[in-house]
C-alpha cells in the first residue's frame, strides 16, 4: 500500500521478544494483534571515535555520578549540622572541608573526633544515630575522593575464587536462575583484553556479584585486602552507573543489575542509591511481569521449576519491599500494587529443619505474611487511636516471636554447623525477625525516635518484648563481627541490620533501670559487642565514629558506677 507507512527500527516489544516487527506505524501488526501499546525507538546519531574518545577524557558521565555522590554528602552535613544545632559542639570537630583534604585512603589514622553535644550525652540513641551519620558521610566522602582517581584491579585468581565460591552457595539467593552464569564466569579472562568491549549493565552485575562474593566468601584475606578489593567493586559499579542509566531498556538483565545494585549499595551504607536501585528494580519487575507469574496470560504457561524459582525470588522481593518500608521508612513500591504470585513449592529431599535453606525460605515468608498484615491494618485503619495501634504492633511482633519459637530458632542456632553459609542463613532468618519487631514498636511510638529528652528523665519500656529483641539482635550481631571481622562485615551489622537501635536500648536499660536483675548480663553482651566494634574498627577512619560513640557509652557507664 502506498499510504503504509514504516519505521526505520522495529518496535520495542518485538525487540525485547526478539521477534520479526514488520514496522507499520503507528502500530505493527504483532502489538496490533496483541491489543498492546507500539512504541518505535529514534535512531541515534552515532558518535565517531573521536567524539567518544573526547567524552570520555572529560568524564561528563563520570561528573553525574560524582555530583550524586556529593549531593547525598552535602545532605547528610546537612543534618549532622541540624543535629549539632541545639548543643555546644565539640570544638575538635572534624570539618567537612577538612575530611575532604585528607588523602584518601580507606585505612586511616583513628583520630578523626565524634563530636557528641551536651544533649546528646544522656541519650544514647541520638549519640549512636550522630556515630552513624558521620560513618556515611565519611564514606561518601572516601567514595567521592576514589572514583575519579582510584585504580580498580582485581586479580584473576580472587575474581575466579569468588565467583566460585558466590554460584556455589546453596543459598536461596535473589532470582539467581536469571544470572547468566556461563557469562559471569568468563569475564574475569576476558575484561582486561584491549578489543573486548562489555556492556556497563553487564559490568554492574558482575562487580556487584563479586562485592558478595569477596565479603561473604573472602578466606585468607588480611582486614585490609577485603576492605581494598571490595572498594575497588563497589567503585568499579559506580562508574558503570551512568552509562547503563544512559540505554537501560528494562530488560531482563536491567532487572537483575538493579536488584543486586541495591543490595551491594546498602551494604555500603548509601541508602538513597538503595532505595533509588529498588525503585527501578521493582518498576522493571513489573514490566517483566514477574507480578502476575500466577494470573493473566502467564499462568500454567511457564516452567514449573523456572517458575517456582521466580515465585521465591519475588516473595523475597516484597520482603525487601517491607524491609525498605519499615527501616528506611519509604513508601511501598511493589507491594504498593496488586500482584499475584503464589508461594513456591519447596521441593527438597529433607522435611524442615533438616534442608536448612528451605527452611529459612518458609520462616522468612510467614515473617513478610505477618509484616504484610501488620501495614494492612495501618493503611486500611487511618486515624487508629495510637493504643489501639500499639496494641496491634505488639500482637504482630507476638506472633513473628512465637514464629521463631514454633521453628525452634534458637536450638537451630546452636547446631553445629561447618558450613559458614548455612550459619550465616540461620544468623539471617532470626536478626531479621527481631529486627522487624524492634520497627513495627518503633513505629507506632512504643519505642520512640529518642529515648530521652533530658538527663533527668528516665525511659519507660511499655513492652518487654523490646528489650527481649535487643537483646537478641546483639547477641546475633556479635556472632556476624565473629564471622566476618573486618569493616565491610561491621558495616552490614550496622547498616544492613540497624543494630543501632537495639543497642542503644540496651544500653539505656542499664544505664536507668537498677532494679532488674539481668543487668548484669546485658552489661557483658554489651562489653562484648563494644570489643568486637573496636577491634574491627581500629584503623578503619570511616568507622572511628562508631568505636568513639561506643567508647563514650562505656564512660558513661562507668561514671554511673556500672561497667561493660
Amino acid at each position: 500500500m502506498l499510504s503504509t507507512q514504516l519505521n526505520d527500527l522495529s518496535c520495542t516489544a518485538c525487540k525485547a521478544r526478539k521477534v520479526r516487527c514488520n514496522r507499520v506505524k503507528p502500530r505493527c501488526d504483532r502489538c496490533e494483534t496483541r491489543g498492546i501499546d507500539c512504541c518505535y525507538p529514534k535512531r541515534v546519531k552515532r558518535q565517531t571515535a573521536r567524539e567518544k574518545r573526547g567524552s570520555l577524557s572529560h568524564g561528563s558521565r563520570n561528573n553525574t555520578v560524582l555530583s550524586t555522590i556529593l549531593g547525598r554528602l552535602q545532605r547528610l552535613e546537612e543534618q549532622s549540622t541540624s543535629n549539632y544545632s541545639h548543643g555546644t559542639p565539640d570544638p575538635t570537630a572534624t570539618s567537612a572541608s577538612a575530611v575532604s583534604a585528607t588523602p584518601s585512603s580507606h585505612v586511616d589514622s583513628d583520630k578523626s573526633p565524634v563530636s557528641i553535644s551536651p544533649v546528646t550525652r544522656a541519650d544514647p540513641s541520638k549519640i549512636l544515630e550522630d556515630a552513624i551519620d558521620q560513618m556515611r558521610r565519611f564514606k561518601l566522602q572516601f567514595y567521592s575522593r576514589q572514583f575519579i582517581t582510584g585504580t580498580i584491579h582485581i586479580p584473576t585468581d580472587l575474581a575466579k575464587q569468588w565467583l566460585h565460591n558466590y554460584f556455589a552457595r546453596n543459598s536461596n539467593d535473589l532470582f539467581r536462575s536469571l544470572v547468566n552464569r556461563q557469562l559471569i564466569e568468563i569475564i574475569p579472562d576476558i575484561i582486561d583484553l584491549p578489543h573486548v568491549y562489555l556492556d556497563p549493565v553487564v559490568l554492574i552485575l558482575y562487580f556487584a556479584i563479586l562485592y558478595i562474593g569477596c565479603v561473604f566468601n573472602a578466606n585468607n584475606l588480611h582486614a585490609s585486602q577485603v576492605s581494598h578489593y571490595a572498594t575497588s567493586c563497589y567503585l568499579a559499579c559506580l562508574r558503570a552507573l551512568p552509562y547503563w542509566q544512559r540505554e537501560v531498556q528494562g530488560s531482563t538483565m536491567d532487572f537483575v543489575a538493579a536488584l543486586f545494585m541495591a543490595q551491594v549499595a546498602l551494604l555500603c551504607s548509601d541508602d538513597d542509591l538503595a532505595w533509588q536501585m529498588h525503585q527501578h528494580t521493582c518498576d522493571f519487575a513489573r514490566a517483566l511481569n514477574l507480578h502476575n507469574l500466577d494470573g493473566g496470560d502467564y499462568a500454567g504457561f511457564r516452567d514449573e521449576a523456572r517458575s517456582d524459582e521466580d515465585r521465591q525470588g519475588f516473595w523475597q522481593l516484597i520482603q525487601i519491599d517491607l524491609f525498605i518500608r519499615l527501616v528506611l521508612n519509604k513508601p511501598p513500591v511493589i507491594t504498593a500494587d496488586t500482584w499475584k504470585v503464589n508461594l513456591p513449592w519447596l521441593n527438597n529431599s529433607q522435611p524442615p529443619p533438616g534442608d536448612i535453606h528451605a527452611t529459612a525460605f518458609i520462616i522468612h515468608s510467614r515473617i513478610t505474611l505477618i509484616v504484610m498484615h501488620f501495614f494492612a491494618l495501618l493503611d486500611t485503619q487511618d486515624g487508629m487511636e495510637i493504643d489501639r495501634a500499639q496494641r496491634c504492633a505488639e500482637d504482630r511482633s507476638h506472633e513473628i516471636k512465637t514464629l521463631l519459637l514454633e521453628w525452634q530458632a534458637g536450638d537451630w542456632l546452636v547446631a553445629p554447623s561447618t558450613n559458614k553459609d548455612d550459619d550465616f542463613t540461620k544468623i539471617d532468618v532470626v536478626i531479621t525477625g527481631y529486627t522487624f519487631i524492634i520497627f513495627m514498636l518503633r513505629k507506632v511510638g512504643i519505642i520512640g525516635p529518642h529515648l530521652t529528652s533530658s538527663p533527668a528523665e528516665t525511659p519507660q519500656f511499655s513492652s518487654t518484648l523490646v528489650l527481649e529483641a535487643s537483646r537478641r539482635v546483639i547477641e546475633l550481631s556479635i556472632d556476624l563481627c565473629y564471622m566476618f571481622p573486618y569493616p565491610e562485615g561491621l558495616s552490614m551489622v550496622l547498616v544492613y541490620y540497624r543494630i543501632d537501635i537495639a543497642t542503644a536500648l540496651l544500653y539505656s536499660h542499664v544505664l536507668y533501670s537498677t532494679d532488674d536483675p539481668a543487668i548484669v548480663e546485658d552489661m557483658e553482651r554489651l562489653g562484648n559487642l563494644s570489643r568486637c566494634v573496636c577491634s574491627i574498627a581500629h584503623g578503619c577512619r570511616e568507622l572511628t565514629p562508631i568505636s568513639r560513640a561506643v567508647e563514650t557509652l562505656n564512660r558513661m557507664m562507668t561514671d554511673q558506677g556500672v561497667s561493660a
